[in-house]
């Protein structure tokens, strides 16, 4: 079916989830072999799929599709780090981001993880678009957790529920509990966790996304 298409010299091909029914090993072959044929003809495609890691390998710019409608069009890395909102933000990442209720009280970005409220100072570049109290939507990734000290800033304890290994990513994913919140860290391998195991997960400001009471990115 490709080669018929191919043989045509179109000035675009558009291919509607073209593996979905292949197995996993042939799957990534023909990833890979589609991949150069449409970079060895110069072709312009459009290649639609729900596998966000299927679009990553094979796309050199990505659609966010949501109700019909393109939310965000950008490299990866452009909608990773700067997701325009929350459905973006949610959809790309696996395991994908967290969203915890905050506010801004002051100087600063205050925000609830369970029973602890956390504070950090207000990032300069939203200092005139925060207003006073205004309520916020604080986006965390999984990877982006990190183990903290008991007394470091931004950390708070939390207890292990399960651990699943990810040796492809040579990472781990933490299920964690604190009070009735549960999330999940994807940390490295370098230190071993069990079930029931007291943890600090800790919090890089500069990782911390700040979408506005209606899920759009500040």
């Amino acid at each position: 079916a490709l080669a018929r298409c191919i043989s045509h010299s179109p000035r675009v091909l558009l291919l509607d989830e073209p593996f979905s029914n292949l197995d996993a090993s042939l799957r990534l072959k023909t990833r890979s072999e589609v991949k150069r044929l449409v970079e060895r003809f110069g072709l312009t495609t459009v290649f639609v799929t729900h596998d966000q890691s299927e679009a990553v390998a094979m796309g050199h710019r990505l659609a966010i599709m949501h109700a019909g409608e393109i939310i965000q069009v950008g490299t990866f890395q452009e909608l990773y780090q700067q997701p325009l909102n929350e459905f973006v933000a949610g959809f790309l990442g696996s395991p994908p981001m967290h969203f915890f209720k905050g506010w801004r009280q002051g100087e600063d970005v205050v925000f609830d993880i369970g029973q602890t409220r956390l504070r950090t100072p207000v990032p300069d570049r939203l200092q005139h678009r925060l207003a006073p109290n205004s309520r916020i939507q604080i986006g965390v990734r999984p990877e982006h957790f990190c183990l903290a000290e008991p007394d470091a800033p931004l950390s708070i304890p939390c207890e292990v529920d399960s651990v699943e290994m990810l040796v492809s990513d040579a990472a781990q994913l933490i299920y964690v509990k604190h009070g009735s919140t549960k999330f999940c860290a994807k940390l490295n391998l370098q230190s071993a966790h069990r079930p029931h195991d007291t943890i600090w997960l800790g919090l890089p400001p500069a990782q911390i996304h700040v979408f506005d009471a209606d899920g759009q990115r500040l």
